[in-house]
Order: C-alpha cells, then structure tokens, then sequence
C-alpha cells in the first residue's frame, strides 16, 4: 500500500511535525557525535591496576561529560520527535493505530527516564570522588553497570520503532517500507536485549545487535523525512 498522500495538516498542527522531524535529526546526530567521538574505548581491563583505573577516568572526564550532556540533550529532542510523529499519525489514524502509536510515545516517555538516569551513573565513574581512592574498582563497576543498563533498555526501543511502524502502517502516514524497516529495528532491539547476558559475553545475539544500528538508522532518517516533506506539503 503506498503512502496515504490525500492526508492534509492544519496550519496548527504543521509547526508540531517539522520541529518533530528537524529535532529527530539532530536528536540522531547528538547521538552520534556522542556515542562515536566522545565515549572513550577501550575501558580498563578488569585485572588492570589501580593507577591505570584513575589515570584512564581522568584523561577521559572531560570528553565523557561532554558525550553524557550531549546524550540527554538528545533524549529531549526525541520526546519532541515523537510527538510530531504522533501528530501526523493521528491525522488519518483509527483507534487501533492510536492505540499503537501512544505506545510508541509512552516508551519514548520511558527511554528519556532510563537514558537520563543511565547517564548519571556513567557519569558518576568520572567525578572526583573521595571513594575512589579507595576503591578504584567501583569506577569500572559504574562504567559497566551503565553498559548493561543500556542494553536492557533495547526493550524499551522495541516498544517505539514497532508501535510507530505498526501505527504508521495502519494509517498509512508512513511508506510500507520503512515500517518493515522499523519493524526489523523493533525485532532485533527485543532480540538483543532478552538475551542481554549473551550478548555481553560476546555470544550469538551480536549479530542482531549489529544489524539493530543500520535499522535503526535507516527508519528514524527516512521518518523524519517523511515528517518534513508532510509538513512543506
């Protein structure tokens, strides 16, 4: 079924979509910034001394804060993306298409929670705190008790990319297309993070968590896309 173009916006309701969709890009490229130029690799080994510990979270502290402030920068401007989504979805939407759709927006009320307070327990790793001369390893335990938090939150994911998709799909705001793309996001999102703890081993779950990103990328780009080109339309 191709794209339902008959679907009109009110004046009132255009400004809400074209700042859901330029928030969603740059909500994306934070996270990008974020993720790739600003999150040090590799952390210590966990047999690594202490000095080693401390010498690596202090060379890193102002980067990683930088990346972190970045990082909830980002889950703001995704709340605000998904209720521009919301807003043009309900445009041609009937009640089970809401219903899926308010879903996606109670799990990006959700990522914007978990993601926050993740990112204070990594930052956390990187103050000054008097603790951690003593006991430098709670520095590696914050670093990657942030890691598994993040994993686990693929399920919260799961709930935005499929209920967008499937809401999408019923009122015919989104191509087919990129509904079964964010639907493959949805799927390897659930995927990986039901079985976070081979997927932190380094086990079978990798390769959906390596195909997660791809998806991901390619449904929230070609979303707020579509967003834009309805609200110039």
């Amino acid at each position: 079924m191709s794209v339902d173009t008959s679907q009109r916006v009110v004046p009132r309701e255009v400004w809400v979509i074209r700042l859901g969709g330029l928030f969603g890009l740059l909500a994306l490229l934070l996270s990008v910034v974020a993720s790739f130029a600003l999150t040090p690799s590799p952390s210590p080994a966990g047999d690594a001394r202490p000095e080693e510990i401390a010498a690596f979270f202090a060379d890193h502290a102002d980067s990683t804060g930088l990346g972190h402030g970045l990082r909830n920068l980002a889950f703001i401007l995704h709340a605000v993306f998904a209720v521009g989504l919301y807003t043009l979805i309900a445009r041609t939407a009937d009640s089970g298409a809401k219903a899926w759709g308010i879903l996606a927006l109670v799990a990006s009320a959700a990522v914007l929670a978990v993601g926050t307070v993740n990112n204070g327990v990594a930052t956390a790793a990187f103050l000054d705190l008097p603790v951690f001369a003593e006991h430098p390893e709670l520095r590696l335990l914050l670093w990657d008790l942030s890691y598994v938090v993040f994993m686990a939150a693929r399920l919260v994911w799961t709930g935005i990319t499929t209920g967008f998709s499937i809401a999408g799909w019923q009122s015919g705001a989104l191509p087919r297309w990129l509904c079964i793309v964010g639907l493959i996001a949805g799927f390897t999102a659930l995927v990986t993070a039901v079985a976070i703890v081979q997927r932190i081993e380094g086990g079978w779950p990798g390769v959906f968590s390596t195909a997660n990103m791809p998806a991901q990328l390619v449904f929230y780009i070609g979303v707020c896309v579509q967003m834009l080109r309805r609200a110039a339309g």
